[in-house]
């Protein structure tokens, strides 16, 4: 088979695939593109579910005309020149793919004013292709991306949206999560005509949170703050009364940058430990700020994800910040672990059983020793609930003296009515035999003997 060059619109296409997984896609690239270019105002405007139609409004310094058309070329951006750039992003974009891409898949049409230009320009681009060159036309300051008809020409990717009520929820997340990154913003999220929320860009986390979150989350959130060498984590937590059943209220944030990430979202849930419900999550709002150099931004297609340097340190300091901030409140919280029943020493009813043992009834009896000896056990002493790994000491001193063995670690005769998952003899066992035993004794429910 021959090898050919794509053409250009078929390889736009291709790339647009990545980068615009769904309707909210789109918004997300928008608005990036409107805080990069400093807006303080951004009006984020859907109907269909944003497929059909989607408009992004900011107040920024838009795109100078004489550059209007390149900036919706591939790999066409502001934001770096060289590669080590990319090792010190301080911006959303950066890769100058988020509006060809999108020109690509839909009818965008671009409405731009700049500070110094004697006019706005608009510039229409369809399927990929430009419906003519940009016209003089009068707007103000900032630009209007309108995107329509999303995926006309790909009734593949049409088929695999979800229904409109899906995407507009997860465009309407989308626009939540940038407002409560930059609270310094005025967002407005509007569908179908009408006003689902909009923040007042006070600057202050707390006030934002009522929009996109509701009243039961910013009723009483408590602050979290806490500064290490190797990140700063602020934000805020919900009370361990508030809880959903799914992460879908948790919001981290890298660098004022949104990114969904499973083990940030895992770490602000240990910070919880056993305050919350049996499979509930919390409500949060975290964010993380390091160096730009610690973090790579360029790691996934559509920057939803970022890796730090010192990913084990910053799950450390998120969790032990929301940690401090429930003890601090005088929330409820246990530490984390497993419960493991152990005993330090034979207790009373050990020391019975072992006495009833030598006397025990024919094995005919309808009494079975065994299962009456962790009876009597678990009813005489309450558990001792604990997670730590002890090594064993002084096993000899359990045995009693009717038992022998005639190898290290190994019984080969014990009193009648005990088992050999009750003692060990001769030699203390290594420590991966004392694990077997433990796990061994605590499957049959009986007691273990200075094992732990």
């Amino acid at each position: 088979m021959e090898i050919l060059t794509l053409s250009l619109q078929v390889a736009a296409q291709i790339a647009a695939g990545e980068i615009v997984e769904r309707p909210a896609s789109v918004v997300k690239e928008l608005v990036e593109n409107a805080i990069d270019a400093g807006a303080d105002s951004i009006k984020v405007s859907i109907r269909g579910g944003a497929a059909a139609f989607s408009q992004v409004v900011d107040n920024g310094h838009g795109i100078p005309a004489n550059q209007v058309v390149a900036a919706f070329g591939r790999h066409a951006t502001s934001k770096l020149r060289v590669a080590d750039d990319l090792l010190s992003l301080a911006t959303l974009g950066f890769r100058g793919e988020a509006l060809p891409g999108v020109a690509a898949v839909s009818r965008l049409t671009c409405l731009t004013g700049s500070a110094g230009q004697p006019a706005a320009v608009q510039y229409t681009i369809d399927q990929g292709m430009p419906a003519g060159p940009p016209e003089p036309t009068g707007a103000s300051e900032g630009a209007t991306i309108t995107v329509e008809r999303l995926f006309r020409n790909q009734p593949a990717r049409l088929k695999f949206l979800k229904t409109k009520a899906t995407e507009t929820a997860q465009a309407q997340r989308v626009v939540a999560r940038y407002a409560m990154a930059y609270p310094g913003i005025r967002f407005a999220f509007n569908h179908d005509g009408n006003r689902i929320f909009a923040t007042y860009g006070t600057g202050k986390l707390s006030e934002t949170l009522l929009q996109p979150l509701g009243a039961e989350a910013a009723v009483k959130p408590l602050p979290v703050l806490l500064e290490t060498p190797d990140a700063t984590v602020s934000g805020y937590i919900g009370n361990p009364d508030l809880h959903r059943s799914n992460r879908s209220d948790i919001c981290v944030i890298a660098n004022c940058r949104w990114v969904q990430d499973r083990n940030l979202s895992y770490a602000i849930e240990q910070g919880y430990a056993n305050s919350l419900p049996q499979g509930r999550r919390p409500v949060a709002v975290i964010s993380i700020t390091v160096p730009p150099e610690m973090v790579d931004v360029n790691a996934h297609p559509t920057k939803q994800e970022v890796r730090f340097r010192r990913e084990p340190q910053v799950f450390g300091a998120v969790r032990r910040a929301a940690r401090e901030a429930l003890s601090t409140h005088g929330m409820v919280h246990r530490p984390a672990g497993r419960p493991f029943r152990t005993a330090s020493a034979p207790s009373a009813s050990h020391q019975q059983a072992r006495r009833e043992g030598e006397h025990a009834p024919p094995s005919g009896h309808a009494q079975h020793p065994r299962r009456d000896t962790a009876a009597a056990a678990h009813s005489a002493e309450p558990p001792l609930v604990t997670t730590d790994i002890q090594p064993p000491h002084n096993l000899r001193d359990t045995i009693p003296p009717s038992a022998s063995s005639d190898k290290p670690g190994r019984l080969t005769s014990l009193p009648k009515g005990l088992t050999p998952s009750m003692y060990w003899t001769n030699t203390p066992p290594t420590s991966a035999q004392s694990l077997t035993g433990f796990r061994s004794a605590a499957r049959s429910n009986l007691p273990i003997l200075n094992a732990l």
